[in-house]
């Protein structure tokens, strides 16, 4: 979707430490998108989106609402780790927009799942996930469902719920999975 261009990316300096971009993958073709905040370790080494610990989590919570990795398309707010996996800045994300707004004009989904608290920011700012989870939200014709990220489950169990909850919500809005099914 961005070719060399994510590669050669020096729009922030977040990619002095990383090892590769991470572009979205999947359905081009989805209905269904889901944003989390950015590359962890694994994903920085790989250049996939959640393909660590959390991404075992994603992939169980995605098993549970009838739906697969081919079935959505999955990507970043941020395209390069950030150091010790802190959370991007805000002149980060400013600065990686293009590529996120790029994502969501290209694939044209109908839903958004928002993984964490930055993603639900970049959507809708000033709400707090505690009162967002689980629950729709317009944003540019968009219906957007914000959830806590699959690391936060991994810290704290008991929200592994929330995130199938919301997966599940999402997947029964959206009864065609995908354009290509």
């Amino acid at each position: 979707m961005y070719g060399p261009e994510l590669e050669r990316c020096r729009l922030c300096s977040l990619f002095k430490e990383a090892q590769k971009a991470v572009p979205g993958t999947g359905n081009e073709l989805a209905e269904i998108m889901l944003i989390g905040e950015a590359p962890g370790r694994e994903e920085d080494m790989v250049g996939k989106p959640f393909v660590g610990r959390s991404g075992k989590v994603l992939d169980r919570a995605l098993l549970a609402a009838g739906l697969n990795r081919e079935m959505v398309y999955i990507t970043n707010i941020i395209k390069h780790r950030p150091p010790n996996n802190r959370r991007p800045y805000n002149k980060e994300i400013r600065a990686c927009s293009r590529y996120i707004d790029q994502e969501i004009s290209s694939i044209g989904p109908k839903y958004i799942l928002t993984l964490g608290s930055t993603a639900l920011q970049y959507f809708l700012p000033g709400v707090k996930m505690r009162y967002a989870a689980g629950h729709v939200f317009k944003w540019q014709k968009i219906d957007i469902v914000p959830t806590y990220h699959p690391a936060a489950v991994l810290r704290n169990p008991r929200l592994e719920e929330k995130l199938l909850d919301a997966m599940v919500l999402v997947a029964s809005l959206a009864p065609h999975k995908s354009s290509s099914s």
